[in-house]
């Protein structure tokens, strides 16, 4: 995944072989689902807990943010978004559903 100022792109490589190369919107990668998951989250940091009451929008910017600075980085098979110490869940359509712990 390759994150760029309004979109992102997401390259599926197969046997050494690019087998998918997709444009996608930050929206649909950061869905309402998933930022009214992170929300419910029982550990949220303060500062996330402040995005959250400005809404979906300026919640979404923060992840966006974070995604496009390198700070919420893969480790294996898990997610990290390394400020917050919080492990994400990524679909096998390569959207953010949810939060581990």
């Amino acid at each position: 995944i390759s994150f760029y100022e309004d979109f992102l792109v997401t390259i599926k490589i197969e046997g050494g072989y690019i087998t998918e190369l997709k444009k996608n919107s930050y929206e649909s990668f950061i869905s309402d689902s998933f930022l009214e998951s992170l929300s419910n989250f029982e550990n949220l940091p303060p500062r996330l807990y402040r995005y959250k009451n400005l809404g979906l929008i300026r919640f979404r910017k923060e992840v966006k943010e974070s995604l496009k600075e390198g700070k919420i980085i893969t480790n294996d098979n898990d997610v990290l978004w390394k400020d917050y110490n919080i492990t994400l869940i990524v679909d096998k359509n390569i959207s953010l559903v949810g939060v581990i712990n």
